[in-house]
C-alpha cells in the first residue's frame, strides 16, 4: 500500500514539464493505474536504477522481435540506459521515448494473464511434409534450425503473486472510477489499461500538442484469460483519450468473441469486485 504524491497536476523535471489530464494529490499504486497518471508513473520508474528498469522492460519483450512468424516483424526502440536522461528514464515510465509494435504491447500485456510470464506469440502451429508428418522446426541444408512454429520457450517475468496483484488493479481501471469503464461488459471481469499517447513531430523536434493516439490493451475473462484485445486509433476526431475512444471498440469485439466462444457470464468463482463492475457497466 506505497502511497505516491503525483504534484496535483504537473510535476518538472529540469526544463521539462510532466502533465496528468487532471490533477492528484497522494494515491497508491492501484490509484496510479485506475487514474492512470502520468506524473506517478514517472515516479515509480525514477526510484529504479535505469540498468534495472531496462531489464524488466526487455524481459517484457520490447526492444526484440517476438519471432511469432509475421513476415517484417518490427523489432521496436527501446533507449540503451547508457544514453539515459532523467526525462527519458521518466518519460518511458509512462510510455514515451519508446517505440512498441501492436503485437509487442499484446505480449506484454499476457503476462498479467499468465501467471507473471512471457509466453511467445506464434501463428503457425506447425508444417505438414510431403509424407504427412507434422513438422515443429524446419532445418536448411547445413542441418540448422531455420524456422521453428509452435510456443517457444515462456520465460519468467514478474512472481506469479506480483502478477495477480498488478491483474486486479487492472480490474480496477475499468470499474467504477477507473480510466476504461467503457471497456467494462455485463457479467465478466475485464482487466486492462488505458493509452493516450502524443505523436512525435519530427519537423518541431517534439511531441505534438494536437495529435495523439488513443489505445486500450486488455484481457477477459480476467479471472481466466481467453482472449486479449489491443484497439490502436491514430489521430481520433472527437476525443483523444483512450478511455473514451479505444475501450468501447474493445468491448464490441470482447463480447461478441465470449459469446460466440460460448464462455458464460458469471464464471464460478467471481467475486464481488466483478458484481460492482457490472453495477457500473449497467448504468
Amino acid at each position: 500500500d506505497q502511497e505516491f504524491f503525483c504534484e496535483n497536476g504537473e510535476y518538472k523535471i529540469g526544463i521539462n514539464l510532466i502533465r496528468d489530464s487532471s490533477p492528484h494529490g497522494v494515491m497508491t499504486l492501484q490509484q496510479v493505474l485506475k487514474k492512470s497518471s502520468n506524473i506517478c508513473a514517472a515516479k515509480i520508474g525514477l526510484s529504479m536504477p535505469p540498468t534495472r528498469f531496462h531489464e524488466y522492460i526487455m524481459r517484457f519483450g520490447f526492444g526484440r522481435r517476438p519471432n511469432s512468424g509475421i513476415a517484417a516483424e518490427a523489432t521496436g526502440r527501446v533507449i540503451s540506459p547508457k544514453n539515459w536522461q532523467t526525462i527519458d528514464h521518466a518519460n518511458i515510465s509512462f510510455g514515451q521515448a519508446i517505440l512498441v509494435s501492436p503485437l509487442q504491447m499484446v505480449s506484454a500485456a499476457n503476462v498479467f494473464a499468465n501467471e507473471g510470464e512471457w509466453v511467445p506469440p506464434y501463428i503457425v502451429e506447425n508444417v505438414i511434409d510431403k509424407n504427412g508428418k507434422k513438422l515443429k522446426e524446419i532445418k536448411d541444408v547445413e542441418g540448422e534450425v531455420s524456422h521453428k512454429f509452435g510456443l517457444g520457450i515462456r520465460s519468467p517475468v514478474v512472481e506469479a503473486s506480483v502478477a495477480e496483484l498488478v491483474r486486479k488493479y487492472l480490474i480496477s481501471v475499468t470499474q467504477k472510477g477507473g480510466t476504461a469503464q467503457r471497456a467494462a461488459i455485463l457479467g465478466y471481469q475485464v482487466a486492462g489499461k488505458t493509452g493516450t499517447s502524443q505523436i512525435y513531430d519530427q519537423q518541431l523536434g517534439r511531441y505534438s500538442k494536437t495529435r495523439y493516439i488513443a489505445s486500450f490493451v486488455g484481457f477477459a475473462p480476467a479471472s481466466d484469460p481467453l482472449v486479449t484485445v489491443l484497439v490502436v486509433v491514430e489521430q481520433p476526431r472527437t476525443s483523444h483519450y483512450g478511455g473514451t475512444i479505444a475501450a468501447p471498440i474493445f468491448k464490441e469485439i470482447v463480447q461478441r468473441t465470449l459469446l460466440f466462444k460460448d464462455v458464460l457470464p458469471f464464471p464460478e468463482g467471481n467475486s464481488e469486485e466483478t458484481t460492482a463492475q457490472v453495477e457500473t457497466a449497467s448504468r
